[in-house]
């Protein structure tokens, strides 16, 4: 079920936090992503668009995150800077 899904999502991510990174963000598909920093989780819905191909979504999902993170905004506008550019990537096939 969803609710048992997220909490093993969130096991995961605490795992991987405790390695070291300092953010960890996993995508999800039609239900959007979800990071953890500095002790909290962000939660992220998706840009509503076209899918024509899933191809290289995850992909743009990290440059565009990377890019905001870059420019120093904050986790929420970089997962939303994320969703922006993926739901770009979804609208061509093979991600071309």
């Amino acid at each position: 079920d969803d609710e048992s899904d997220e909490e093993a999502l969130k096991e995961t991510i605490l795992k991987i936090a405790a390695m070291g990174p300092k953010v960890v963000v996993a995508t999800r598909g039609g239900k959007g992503s979800l990071a953890y920093t500095e002790g909290k989780f962000y939660p992220h819905g998706i840009v509503k668009c076209d899918v024509v191909d899933t191809m290289g979504a995850g992909d743009s999902f990290i440059a565009g995150f990377l890019m905001a993170w870059l420019k120093g905004e904050d986790i929420s506008a970089c997962m939303n800077a994320g969703a922006e550019n993926s739901a770009v990537t979804l609208g061509y096939n093979g991600a071309w």
